[in-house]
């Protein structure tokens, strides 16, 4: 899903974005404490504690959904830990960003607005047309409707409806975004597995092409490679991780979400790409130091806050033997439905450089911002 200058990362779960009235009540119980939220959901398979202290991309851990569904959240009791008990209804990344969003509910409340999304060949009468996509307002939210089809659902088409959406004001913040875009998805065929494969499908093959706005970033990005071996950091969807499996890297990819890596993983199994793909967080990495010879944060870096993003940098230093690559958009504002936090410039990536302990730095621009560092 991808704008080069502006690429949706969002994520992972739970950073919520845009004017939703109930956030405020949100930030008032997360200033509570340092680790979050606890979230089951049956789309990741599992429950995840989203943590808030550092960054957009939480730290977050597998709790069984036995524990999670049981818990009771008591905020007088332990304002510094849980914050309440929500159903995570979607989580998912682009291109190596991650997308995923953890709705809360009971002690909090609910989203004011609710996305609806189907199939047609053309909307019915009462729809605006936004460029593909139509929709219509209804009593509790916003209904869309989209014409992709196995053959043309990917990445850079469902992002591209979604961002006019979003510019014509129809759709705001990071929840509706991923709700719509979960539903284009699932939708696109007749089974969710047939929606999910022809999704990576076509992606890939847009990004091989050169035909996805991203495509210049991953073509950028494999021209930096050293060695034989590859850990993306941030991986999402792994679309850059697939395409290096694919051209004889030994590759491992890494991400915060559990519902990412589990499309990954069934990905590469489909596609018979080997790919060692794992939960973990960026700023602790589950690799042992000097493990793999290149290490990417791939449009990763601007869903962290400064100290967020200097311990990823540490991390991907500790891991690389040889390289870590690292890719941010460069954006007027920074992209809310994207998740993220940060408008960045080249004077970020230097002050970054200045603060790690490296052996060398190249900064460049090619559709956005590159550092590239020597590990010590």
């Amino acid at each position: 899903m991808q704008n080069p200058v502006s690429s949706p990362r969002p994520l992972p779960l739970g950073r919520l974005s845009g004017a939703a009235p109930w956030r405020s009540d949100l930030k008032k119980v997360t200033r509570w404490g340092g680790q979050g939220q606890i979230a089951w959901s049956p789309w990741v398979a599992g429950a995840v504690c989203a943590g808030h202290r550092r960054c957009n991309h939480p730290r977050v851990r597998g709790i069984p959904p036995e524990t999670a569904k049981s818990h009771e959240c008591d905020l007088r009791r332990k304002p510094s830990f849980w914050t309440v008990l929500a159903p995570c209804w979607s989580v998912m990344c682009w291109s190596g960003r991650f997308y995923g969003r953890m709705m809360t509910t009971g002690a909090i409340c609910s989203p004011p607005t609710t996305v609806a999304v189907r199939r047609m060949g053309s909307p019915p009468a009462g729809f605006q047309r936004c460029g593909a996509l139509s929709w219509r307002r209804r009593a509790t939210g916003v209904e869309i409707v989209h014409p992709f089809d196995r053959s043309s659902i990917s990445d850079s088409a469902m992002v591209a409806g979604l961002v006019g959406l979003v510019e014509s004001g129809v759709i705001a913040g990071q929840l509706a975004f991923e709700d719509a875009a979960v539903g284009m998805i699932r939708s696109a065929a007749s089974t969710e597995e047939s929606s999910w494969a022809a999704f990576y499908d076509n992606s890939i093959a847009e990004l091989r092409a050169g035909t996805s706005p991203f495509g210049p970033v991953h073509r950028r990005a494999c021209s930096l490679l050293r060695g034989r071996s590859v850990l993306e950091v941030g991986s999402c969807f792994g679309f850059f991780a697939l395409q290096c499996a694919e051209d004889g890297y030994a590759v491992s990819a890494c991400d915060i979400s559990p519902g990412a890596i589990g499309h990954l993983r069934r990905a590469a199994r489909r596609r018979a790409t080997p790919v060692e793909a794992v939960v973990g967080d960026a700023t602790d990495l589950p690799f042992a130091t000097d493990s793999s010879d290149t290490v990417t944060l791939i449009h990763l870096l601007e869903h962290l806050d400064p100290q967020g993003v200097l311990d990823a940098l540490g991390e991907a230093l500790r891991v690389a033997r040889r390289r870590v690559v690292v890719a941010v958009p460069f954006e007027e504002h920074p992209s809310e439905h994207f998740g993220h936090l940060t408008r960045l410039r080249v004077d970020d990536l230097v002050g970054w450089a200045d603060q790690v302990r490296h052996a060398g730095a190249e900064i460049f621009t090619d559709h956005g911002g590159w550092l590239v560092l020597t590990p010590p």
